[in-house]
């Protein structure tokens, strides 16, 4: 594979055998850029470089032990019942209180749902907007039967924090395997990373069900800087 992204040309040698499947998610979207708007093209272009230019310092993932890690006490004016501070470039915790308890976290859940999008779609997947997406809170203010794109999903879900966009992409993917499959995936994601006292019951963070713990959440975004960086 070979295409001139306006940035030099895109070569599968850009990449090492531990980048690949990665640099291969950013790749397999330039052909669609004959296919959007230049302005969205070219923003994606400059982010293409950019991750081009830094592909080889993208680290290992290397979770955090629970362990490892220290309790430090609860400090006075955090009135959160736990938490985790960790600086993701020394990889070293700068504080921690009561790291695995397990707790709803709402909206959070939407980092495992673009993550299984992302491995279950392609790249060029159009969606439609259903009445069954339609739900309480946040929303993409699609109309039912408007028409969007992976990448759309993705801005939505990120941005504005969509329950509707979350929801289309579990009935579409459900639609295509089994009534629960996606949620299975997001669940077998949380197996894969290693999160042991994390679990998903819908894909917008709406059910108190979808919990997890400050150690797993931070490992999740420690995951996330190495396997899905356009994140």
């Amino acid at each position: 594979m070979h295409r001139d992204a306006g940035h030099g040309s895109i070569n599968r040698d850009h990449f090492s055998d531990d980048n690949l499947s990665t640099a291969a998610k950013f790749v397999s979207l330039v052909p669609l850029l004959d296919h959007i708007d230049s302005a969205t093209a070219d923003g994606f272009k400059v982010r293409l470089a950019k991750y081009l230019a830094t592909v080889d310092n993208v680290p290992d993932y290397q979770p955090i032990g629970l362990q490892y890690v220290s309790d430090g006490g609860k400090l006075s004016g955090i009135t959160a019942g736990s938490y985790m501070v960790y600086d993701l470039d020394q990889r070293q915790v700068v504080m921690v209180f009561n790291s695995a308890f397990q707790q709803p976290i709402a909206s959070i859940s939407k980092l495992f749902t673009a993550m299984v999008a992302i491995d279950n779609f392609a790249p060029n997947q159009g969606f439609v907007m259903t009445h069954d997406a339609k739900t309480v809170g946040s929303e993409s203010y699609l109309s039912i039967g408007e028409k969007f794109s992976l990448w759309d999903a993705l801005a939505y879900l990120h941005i504005r924090s969509s329950n509707d966009v979350a929801n289309q992409l579990r009935l579409t993917y459900d639609a295509k395997h089994y009534p629960g499959a996606f949620i299975d995936q997001m669940n077998y994601q949380a197996q894969k990373i290693g999160l042991a006292n994390t679990h998903f019951d819908d894909p917008s963070g709406l059910s108190k069900n979808n919990q997890s713990t400050a150690i797993d959440l931070v490992n999740t975004l420690l995951y996330m800087r190495s396997h899905y960086p356009e994140l």
